[in-house]
């Protein structure tokens, strides 16, 4: 379960792949967009807010096996983040790791380039945190306690 938030799936809710940009509005456009972990093994795309949604996937990548060399996804994962959900919940984000869940983690905190989510009763992650650093988008997940903590860089994806 440690991956299962942030490593997601190519069966998306997004139709099409965007190139992230700097944020000019602190209502998620710093978080929309493609970023992948530096060597390539990871991506993750977020919508543009659609309605009150951002939807969002990230697909991970296993070694190939095959004698031809195959990309062959390790593991994927659809996510949705809600806005407004009611007036003592402003957002949530809810994770189907491998098709599974959803789990929900409510919004806990946000600011003009960062936002962080909590579920005190999930066994892990219990938060999950992204941040934008200058191009680059940053995510944390841990327990409530700082117990268990992974953090990830991913870069604007490149285009091909």
């Amino acid at each position: 379960m440690i991956r299962s938030i942030l490593c997601a799936t190519v069966l998306a809710c997004v139709a099409a792949p965007m190139t992230a940009s700097e944020p000019t509005s602190p209502l998620f456009s710093w978080f929309a967009g493609c970023w992948q972990t530096p060597d390539g093994t990871s991506r993750e795309v977020w919508s543009p807010i659609e309605g009150q949604y951002l939807f969002g996937y990230n697909v991970s990548y296993a070694p190939p096996t095959d004698p031809v060399g195959m990309t062959r996804v390790g593991f994927f994962e659809h996510m949705r983040i809600e806005l407004a959900v009611s007036g003592d919940v402003p957002g949530r984000f809810s994770a189907y790791p491998a098709g599974e869940g959803p789990s929900h983690f409510e919004q806990v905190r946000f600011g003009d380039r960062t936002v962080t989510f909590e579920n005190a009763a999930h066994d892990f992650p219990q938060r999950i945190r992204y941040w934008r650093d200058g191009e680059n988008l940053k995510a944390e997940i841990s327990t409530l306690d700082y117990q268990a903590v992974r953090e990830f860089l991913f870069i604007p994806c490149q285009p091909e």
